[in-house]
């Protein structure tokens, strides 16, 4: 986590890195050779290739594109989908979660 601290944007192909760096409010562009593959035979919780339309790459050839795209993703930062899914699943990391636990013991006591 320290690194995903220091980037300003996080290029992963499947990995789950790419909920942590939604959760430190950094941008991610899923750059893939395999993703009909994958798609096919392992399948996503949430539509990725929808969602990431404008910054899924198949990464083969292309390198110069995929660079374009991650200092576009700096530039502008989460991206409304990146936004959504961060809220849909880490609504509790707003880190205040010390507190809660705090409050929840004084209220038990």
């Amino acid at each position: 986590m320290p690194y995903l601290m220091d980037c300003d944007a996080v290029l992963t192909d499947f990995s789950s890195v790419s909920w942590d760096a939604f959760i430190a409010g950094k941008p991610v562009v899923m750059a893939t050779d395999h993703a009909a593959g994958y798609l096919r035979h392992r399948g996503m919780y949430w539509d990725y290739p929808e969602g990431y339309a404008a910054c899924w790459h198949d990464i083969e050839g292309g390198e110069g594109a995929v660079l374009e795209m991650l200092r576009a993703a700096a530039d502008r930062g989460l991206c409304g989908y990146e936004r959504e899914l961060r809220d849909k699943t880490a609504d509790m990391c707003d880190g205040r979660s010390t507190e809660r636990v705090c409050d929840l013991i004084a209220s038990l006591l």
